[in-house]
């Protein structure tokens, strides 16, 4: 599925294909497209220059190409345009955000690549001969038991109402359906909150991240902050993947998110001493972020 995002930007999600498959694939579409040249700089990150001919030069070659073949020399002129892709894991697949210079037929291209296929249903076993067993009627015969069927997957995160960002310095709360911007002095939104993230907020930008919970996952949101924003994977290999302003991006259990020279995990809210006064504790450590 393609989404354009802000700027010309175009998010394509990939289900069930992890970010090593994707950039694999990726770098084969575009390396066949004529005009595109493709560099894998890091992990999640592939640079890409495209070439065209302006729509000018082609008229300029039509009016021109009587006086000696003059013309011909405007088909010489190329336009470069630069940009770079971004692919995020996820538990569930990944998302790949392409840059405004990847016209609408390459990313048409691109998300017939990554669309899923359909599963590959094995042919059951023969079934078991009992011919020469030596087997009579009184004797049952003893089939192999059928392999255990796979768990469940698990939810990102337990659901509930609320979910808790824990800093080094305290926490921030995000409830369900309400997001909340963090930053040094977010600026107040239409439709959720702003929390000043607690500790050193030197490196934090002023509006530096968008974290919302819809109950079960928690997706963050880079806003184009200075010093950028990274995920930490806990799984498979905990390496960090750099958020691409504008493009959300699910974290998972275990993962750490880190905003400038700060890092936070999220949780459910832990309970202390009486009922509630987990909730009440972590609504107080809001209170002191918040000053």
């Amino acid at each position: 599925m393609c989404s354009v995002l802000d700027g010309g930007f175009r998010s394509l999600g990939a289900p069930g294909v992890g970010a090593e498959q994707a950039t694999q694939t990726l770098l084969e579409v575009l390396g066949a497209r004529d005009g595109y040249t493709v560099h894998l700089v890091a992990p999640g990150r592939i640079n890409l220059a495209v070439s065209r001919r302006p729509g000018w030069a082609v008229l300029a070659c039509l009016a021109t190409v009587w006086i000696a073949g003059l013309g011909l020399f405007f088909l010489l002129v190329r336009r470069t345009e630069a940009g770079e892709i971004g692919i995020t894991d996820g538990p569930r697949g990944c998302v790949v955000t392409l840059p405004p210079v990847v016209d609408g037929a390459t990313a048409s291209a691109i998300s017939d690549a990554l669309a899923p296929t359909g599963p590959t249903v094995a042919a059951p076993p023969p079934a078991r001969s009992l011919e020469g067993d030596g087997l009579d009627d009184a004797t049952v015969a003893r089939g192999e038991a059928p392999p255990p069927p796979p768990p469940p997957p698990a939810a990102v995160h337990p659901a509930g109402g609320v979910l808790e960002l824990r800093f080094a310095a305290g926490t921030v709360l995000v409830e369900a359906g309400t997001p909340v911007v963090l930053g040094r002095d977010p600026s107040p939104v239409a439709h959720g909150q702003v929390r000043r993230v607690p500790g050193d907020a030197s490196s934090i930008s002023k509006s530096h991240l968008r974290a919302a919970f819809d109950g079960t996952e928690l997706t963050v949101e880079d806003l184009g902050s200075t010093n950028g924003s990274r995920i930490r994977r806990a799984q498979p290999d905990g390496r960090e993947v750099a958020l691409v302003p504008g493009a959300p991006a699910v974290v998972a259990p275990g993962d750490t998110v880190l905003i400038g020279a700060l890092a936070f995990t999220a949780g459910p809210v832990e309970p202390s001493g009486p009922a509630g006064a987990g909730s009440e504790l972590a609504r107080a450590a809001v209170a002191v972020g918040a000053r």
